[in-house]
């Protein structure tokens, strides 16, 4: 406004630039008569509030924007996750037939569940279709961390309990695990069994379960498929039958190497593990060309670490009881 009134105010021209420049002062002259033609019409009005960013459109689009990017998101990570989830998937996946699903165990609620899940599974071993009783059972899995060991050892837990005498040996010789979970001494074992530094009597540990017992794995060998596949491993196991209902081979993983699939051969029953969310799809579509190959019979899955959710008294193997697609040979 000051600029504005100044503008309007005649300019005054000294007596010596006029003396000094003639033209210049003319011209001084002419600018300072020369009244400016500008008006305030208005006077500006100050905002109550600022005119951007607009934030009530920003966290609208943003929402909308973040919502789609999470479906896509999501979608994305379901098609590119190539893990079984759930015993209808490995049903749709191969015909092998489930034998057993065990559950996760998230509090006191679910250990109700978990332990009726392994008596579900005594039951359906029962009726399998086998002409005589079954004896030797091999638990194996595709690889490392799938549960095979925690299976193993329960269901050793499960049978001792119906007044049977179970002995489990644990084949696994270079990832020995089964001594561990009954808090016995790895020191001897089965390697040092079939290489003839100790004998059976030695080497078998009775565990606090009852009818339990265990042969651990030992320290490792450098030959464990030889020691696996030797003639003596085989008089043990014509010796053990003599004395014990049930005898429980814990393998090495049916994924890394062969043992396990030979082994399974020469079982009675064979139980091949998997987790949810943690196993291939692709291993449990070639389960049915595996077992073709080594002409196995009696083999069944068990799914391990399946969310019950909220629920509790079903999803775990009730309706499995006489069902054929469970019990097919």
């Amino acid at each position: 406004m000051k600029n504005l009134l100044a503008s309007c105010q005649p300019r005054s021209v000294s007596l010596p630039t006029l003396r000094e420049n003639p033209k210049r002062a003319e011209t001084a002259i002419l600018s300072s008569s020369t009244v400016s033609k500008t008006r305030i019409i208005d006077e500006a009005l100050l905002p109550t509030r600022p005119i951007k960013p607009k934030r009530v459109l920003i966290i609208i689009v943003g929402f909308v924007l973040g919502f789609i990017v999470g479906i896509a998101l999501a979608f994305l990570r379901e098609l590119l996750d190539d893990t079984v989830k759930s015993a209808e998937e490995i049903e749709r996946l191969t015909n092998i037939p489930l034998y057993g699903t065990i559950p996760l165990i998230k509090g006191k609620k679910f250990t109700s569940a978990f332990l009726e899940s392994f008596r579900v599974l005594r039951t359906n071993l029962e009726f399998i279709p086998m002409g005589k009783r079954y004896q030797t059972i091999v638990v194996t899995s595709s690889v490392s961390g799938e549960g095979k060991t925690t299976i193993t050892t329960n269901l050793g837990i499960i049978l001792g309990k119906g007044d049977k005498k179970v002995i489990i040996l644990d084949l696994d010789l270079r990832r020995a695990q089964l001594s561990h979970h009954f808090g016995l001494s790895n020191r001897i074992g089965l390697s040092t069994l079939l290489s003839g530094k100790h004998s059976l009597d030695e080497v078998i540990q009775r565990t606090d379960e009852k009818g339990l017992s265990i042969i651990a794995a030992g320290p490792t060998p450098p030959n464990p498929s030889e020691l696996i596949m030797s003639a003596k491993a085989e008089e043990l196991v014509e010796k053990l039958r003599k004395v014990y209902d049930y005898i429980i081979f814990d393998t090495p993983p049916a994924g890394l190497v062969t043992d396990a699939m030979i082994l399974m051969n020469k079982a009675d029953v064979s139980l091949m593990v998997v987790k949810a969310n943690y196993s291939k799809k692709d291993f449990i579509k070639g389960l049915n060309r595996m077992i073709g190959d080594f002409n196995i019979k009696h083999v069944g899955i068990v799914i391990n670490g399946v969310d019950l959710g909220g629920s509790y008294g079903h999803g775990y193997g009730y309706g499995g009881y006489g069902s054929e697609k469970y019990y097919t040979d």
